[in-house]
C-alpha cells in the first residue's frame, strides 16, 4: 500500500504516505467521507502520487452508494483533461453510462472514450455498502465487486500505465467537465503499487469496518447487536435523536443481496431470527426515513 485515506481523523490525509487530499465540499464524520450534493469531491495531489510510475496498480474502496447520481459520474479519476474531455486516464465508477466500471484511455485527445479499454458491470446505486477493487497492469484492466471478479479487458493501442498523466487526481469527481460529481460515502480509499491477488481481494471484501457507517454524520446513533457471532436470534437495541416511529431493518449479504426485511414500530429493542440464513458475514441496515446506519455481524451455525 502506497497511499491510504481512511478519514478517521476528520480529514483526507494520507496515513501511509504524504499525499494528503483536500476536501472540496462534503463532510467527514465517524471515519466516513460523504459527498452529499453536486460539487462535492476530494482532490488528491496527482503530482505526488505519480501513478504512471507504478509497475502495476490496485485501487481499493469501501463505499456506500446513493440513488441520486447523474448518468455519468466517477468514484476515482487519475489523468488529465483536454478541453471538456478527460484524457490519458484511469478511472473507476459506480454509475457511468448505465454501468459500474473501470477504464483506461491514453493517447486519444479527440474522442478518448473511443480508445477506452473498459470493464463494465451492473450499475451500483441501491444504497448498499460495497467493496470495490480495480487492478491495472500493462496487459489488462480488471474490476471486482464485493470480492467477486466482474471482468477483465486486455489493453490495446496506447493504453499503458506509463502513458497516464499525473495532472489531476479526484475522488467523487470525473475528468470530464460535463459529468456530475458522485454522491455517496467513502469509508476508505487505498492505492497500491502492484496487483492485489484474487484471494486477498476476497478476504478484504469481508473486512468491512465494524463501526457504524452513517450517511448523515451529524446524526448521533447508537446500535448494539448481540450475540455476534449469532446462531439463531440476533438482538438489536438502538437509540436515535428524534427517531421516526417506524424503523426498517434489512439484512444483506456482502454481494448486496437482501435476505431479510423487518419493520419495527413498537420499541427501541427488537430481534431478528437468522436461523434459516447460511453461516457467513452479513450487514444489518437500519433505515428510519431520515438516516441509515449499518453494522456488520457474523452468523455461525
Amino acid at each position: 500500500m502506497t497511499h491510504a485515506y481512511p478519514f478517521n481523523d476528520g480529514t483526507a490525509n494520507d496515513t501511509v504516505g504524504t499525499a494528503h487530499g483536500q476536501i472540496m465540499g462534503g463532510s467527514v464524520g465517524n471515519g466516513v467521507y460523504t459527498s452529499s450534493r453536486q460539487g462535492d469531491y476530494i482532490e488528491l495531489p496527482a503530482g505526488e502520487i505519480t501513478i504512471n510510475t507504478y509497475p502495476s496498480i490496485t485501487l481499493e474502496a469501501y463505499v456506500t452508494t446513493n440513488a441520486n447520481n447523474p448518468a455519468y459520474s466517477m468514484l476515482s479519476y487519475f489523468g488529465s483533461t483536454s478541453g471538456s474531455f478527460g484524457t490519458n486516464y484511469f478511472f473507476t465508477a459506480l454509475e457511468n453510462g448505465g454501468n459500474s466500471c473501470a477504464a483506461i484511455s491514453c493517447g486519444n485527445l479527440t474522442d478518448p472514450w473511443n480508445a477506452e479499454n473498459r470493464v463494465n458491470a451492473s450499475t451500483l446505486n441501491d444504497g448498499m455498502f460495497y467493496h470495490l477493487v480495480s487492478t491495472l497492469t500493462n496487459e489488462a484492466i480488471s474490476w471486482y465487486i464485493n470480492g467477486a471478479f466482474a471482468g477483465s479487458k486486455n489493453l490495446s493501442g496506447n493504453n499503458s500505465i506509463q502513458f497516464l498523466d499525473n495532472a489531476i487526481a479526484y475522488l467523487c469527481k470525473s475528468g470530464y467537465a460535463n459529468d456530475g460529481t458522485w454522491i455517496g460515502s467513502i469509508d476508505e480509499f487505498n492505492i497500491y503499487s502492484g496487483v492485489m491477488d484474487d484471494q486477498t481481494i476476497s478476504l478484504r471484501a469481508g473486512n468491512i469496518p465494524t463501526s457504524l457507517s452513517e450517511l448523515d454524520a451529524a446524526d448521533q446513533a447508537n446500535v448494539d447487536i448481540f450475540p455476534n457471532p449469532v446462531n439463531n436470534a440476533l438482538n438489536i437495541i438502538y437509540s436515535y435523536q428524534d427517531i421516526d416511529a417506524t424503523v426498517e431493518l434489512t439484512v444483506f449479504r456482502l454481494d448486496g443481496t437482501v435476505v431479510l426485511i423487518k419493520e419495527n414500530n413498537s420499541s427501541l429493542q427488537t430481534g431478528l431470527n437468522v436461523a434459516d440464513l447460511d453461516s457467513g458475514m452479513y450487514i444489518l441496515q437500519l433505515r428510519d426515513g431520515k438516516k441509515i446506519v449499518r453494522k456488520k455481524f457474523v452468523i455461525k451455525h
